[in-house]
């Protein structure tokens, strides 16, 4: 009598169940062997393809015996390993018939298993997918999907039954990309090898309905300046400012809520730069994708710059490369321009003194529009002092909102530029200037939503030019004596981009680099 086997490892084959829902169907769509549909009352239905008894079978003991071979193994060999071991398996003629019917999907639940995202692995493989969110065991995963903002948070047909199922699920996923949860330090980060950033929470005592976790999702190809202009986020004539001031090398703040497009524009505004720039991009996860030749990616070892504040930059016993002594270090490099992705503590007086030295600077920083980011910048632990915010230039507001035909999109609400010596600007008449709680330092509005005409106002070039201060300082910096012409040249350059369909950052950056005088730097040698 043959010998029944016995299963040595824990996977097991993910299993789900559909939403019954008399619902309409809004959108249905496949992921691979995977079939998704979507329904009028906010459920995200999982399909995944059916398989035999006998080839589930095949398929335990295959994860079996490749299970037994992941020891010692790098993530990135996984994929080779499961190939390997099938190539290398000695199959029964009735196994090979199974094996011929139903190959494909014993490999789709092995990869997805084994190699990737196990029980989300779907929610993963959906590049419609911006967030995933598991607040606890026995409840549904929710989702934030690009089609259907509007329903918030999608409720998926995924969950976990058990705590230790989603203490399971966390610890294989975090000691791949990141660090696992421990008593000591019940919170940890993690980035996937696509760039998406995971939190987890393994420890009761923080979350009190068991381990939890939530996933920033970012997309492959990151949007650029074409998309933003198309999809109203900001405008053709905004654009083309903004490009000729980073060619001064500004310092300028991007604020919003969490989920605003706050990376988005910040590399999407960098595209349009001059090609011949040196950049330095500081992040806590790799995020921005900036085309220019000298660009170097500086990432923090710590974990998270949330971390920052708590963290002794003294003490012999710190681990890590901080944001902080990132930031720093940029001060002897010399960079045309740095590039934070978010600064939240100290590091942003760091930043701030770092200007001084004239290199451009631009990162993300949450707050809820100007006033507030102003009230953050004086509190503790950051401390803005006055001298200090004079080397900002400017602040960019952006945020989601539902426009006027009940559409949730994400909009520039408002660009404001920063002065100071509140003496001098009194004595302009035609100026208004907004008030904070800083002595002597006050903002004007250059750009504003206007709700009504879902617009970015102004639109006309003269009102841009009386408007903006800084134009003028900018211009002188690259010698150009005629600013509408000029605005009017770079308008031409986004145009052509969006004619061309440029929606890639290749394509939009060899348009947008033809605006200068000298080409770009070339990687063949």
């Amino acid at each position: 009598m043959k010998k029944e086997k016995i299963f040595s490892s824990n996977f097991s084959i993910t299993k789900l169940k559909s939403i019954d829902t008399t619902a309409k169907i809004l959108k249905k769509y496949n992921l691979r062997h995977a079939k998704v549909s979507i329904t009028s009352d906010g459920l995200y239905n999982v399909a995944l393809p059916p398989i035999s008894e006998k080839a589930e079978r095949m398929l335990l003991l295959y994860m079996d015996g490749i299970y037994e071979k992941f020891s010692g193994v790098s993530d990135q060999d996984h994929a080779a390993v499961i190939n390997q071991y099938i190539d290398s398996a000695e199959m029964s003629k009735d196994e090979f018939e199974v094996w011929r019917k139903e190959r494909d999907i014993i490999q789709y639940y092995l990869h997805a298993e084994l190699d990737g995202y196990r029980n989300i692995d779907v929610l993963m493989n959906d590049p419609k997918i911006e967030d995933i969110i598991c607040t606890g065991y026995g409840k549904a995963i929710g989702i934030i999907h690009k089609d259907f903002p509007d329903m918030k948070m999608l409720e998926t047909n995924i969950r976990f039954s058990t705590s230790d199922d989603v203490n399971e699920w966390i610890q294989i996923i975090s000691t791949r990309y990141g660090r696992p949860p421990t008593f000591a330090n019940p919170i940890t980060y993690g980035s996937t090898p696509e760039n998406h950033r995971i939190t987890f929470v393994g420890q009761h005592q923080i979350s009190p309905n068991g381990p939890s976790f939530a996933i920033r999702k970012f997309p492959k190809h990151p949007l650029v300046i074409t998309h933003l202009i198309n999809d109203g986020v900001i405008s053709l004539e905004f654009a083309a400012y903004i490009w000729m001031i980073i060619d001064a090398t500004p310092f300028v703040l991007i604020v919003g809520e969490t989920g605003s497009g706050k990376t988005t524009l910040i590399n999407a505004l960098m595209c349009l730069s001059d090609p011949r720039m040196h950049v330095m991009v500081i992040e806590d996860t790799r995020e921005l994708k900036i085309p220019h030749y000298w660009t170097e990616y500086n990432i923090v070892t710590e974990g998270s710059s949330i971390d920052v504040a708590n963290t002794n930059t003294t003490n012999g016993n710190k681990k890590g490369t901080s944001i902080m002594d990132l930031v720093r270090m940029t001060l002897r490099k010399k960079p045309h321009f740095v590039l934070i992705g978010e600064v939240r503590g100290e590091e942003t007086r760091e930043m701030f003194q770092g200007a001084v030295s004239g290199h451009g600077a631009m990162t993300s920083f949450h707050a809820a529009g100007v006033p507030e980011t102003f009230a953050r910048l004086q509190s503790s632990p950051i401390n803005i002092t006055k001298n200090q915010l004079m080397n900002l230039w400017a602040i960019l507001h952006i945020s989601k909102l539902q426009t006027q035909k009940g559409k949730t999109a994400r909009r520039m609400l408002k660009y404001v530029e920063i002065h100071v010596d509140e003496k001098e600007l009194k004595n302009n008449d035609n100026s208004k200037y907004e008030k904070n709680d800083y002595d002597d330092v006050s903002y004007k509005t250059i750009f504003e939503y206007d709700h009504h005409t879902d617009k970015i106002l102004p639109t006309n070039t003269k009102d841009i030019i009386n408007k903006s201060k800084k134009i003028q300082y900018a211009v002188n910096r690259f010698g150009v004596s005629d600013i509408t012409a000029e605005l009017n040249r770079r308008k031409a350059f986004l145009k052509r981009c969006i004619d061309s369909n440029a929606y890639t950052v290749q394509s939009v950056f060899d348009i947008t680099s033809k605006c200068y005088k000298r080409p770009r730097p070339s990687k063949e040698f």
